[in-house]
């Protein structure tokens, strides 16, 4: 996984970045690690990685927290068909905006 990861394979990057996220598969749990490859999956074209990229801008795991950042990617990878980035969007709006109709704007 590592070496298709390093050689370039953005399912490899994904998947290597949630092994950190998670601490799965024998690697230590390191968000910074996770966020540097969730990154670099991103950026060779990975939704998955898009959205995993946003979610860590958005709640600021292993990377300075940046809302705006997070929520374009999001945003991006949810109109791709992310169902991760949906998630992401759903709690974002239900657990951080204060609104009487939170709970309605995070079923849409």
């Amino acid at each position: 996984l590592i070496k298709d990861a390093e050689n370039g394979n953005k399912h490899a990057m994904y998947e290597l970045g949630k092994h950190y996220f998670y601490g799965k598969k024998g690697f230590k749990e390191d968000s910074k690690e996770a966020y540097e490859w969730f990154k670099k999956a991103n950026a060779k074209g990975s939704v998955m990685g898009m959205a995993r990229e946003g979610a860590c801008l958005l709640h600021g795991f292993g990377v300075e927290k940046d809302e705006v950042t997070g929520m374009l990617y999001l945003g991006a990878a949810e109109c791709q068909g992310s169902d991760v980035a949906a998630y992401y969007i759903g709690r974002y709006f239900y657990k951080r905006r204060e609104n009487p109709n939170k709970k309605m704007l995070a079923r849409k």
